[in-house]
């Protein structure tokens, strides 16, 4: 397996439009995982956070194999049944994971709690 780490989305959407992405990015990625597919039996593991719903036929055609995080609370990725159902691809995710947002939050809640039982 090899490891590809790019976050090419967000929470809310992409990073870079899709027309830039597939000008400037995905034919160097190609080139790079047909490389390694020539040479070896590797599967392609792809991390990217947020919304990729919109590149994930892009990753496909390039030979990505594992989609992870599979991040439900971004646009577009929190029906996992039908993204596996659209996309043939590995789609691999943590349980429970959380966004910034959700984590200071959390880390709030906590703060408070504490202050509260202080006073």
């Amino acid at each position: 397996m090899v490891a590809y780490w790019d976050d090419i989305a967000h929470q809310t959407g992409l990073i870079i439009s899709k027309e830039h992405y597939r000008k400037y990015i995905k034919p160097r990625q190609k080139d790079y995982f047909s490389c390694i597919k020539k040479y070896s039996n590797a599967k392609i593991y792809y991390h990217s956070c947020g919304a990729v719903y919109d590149f994930i036929p892009d990753l496909i055609e390039i030979g990505v194999d594992i989609l992870n995080p599979i991040q439900v609370s971004a646009v577009n990725m929190s029906d996992t049944k039908r993204l596996k159902k659209e996309f043939e691809m590995i789609l691999y995710s943590g349980v429970g994971q959380l966004t910034l947002k959700e984590y200071c939050h959390l880390g709030q809640k906590k703060m408070l709690r504490k202050k509260s039982k202080e006073e």
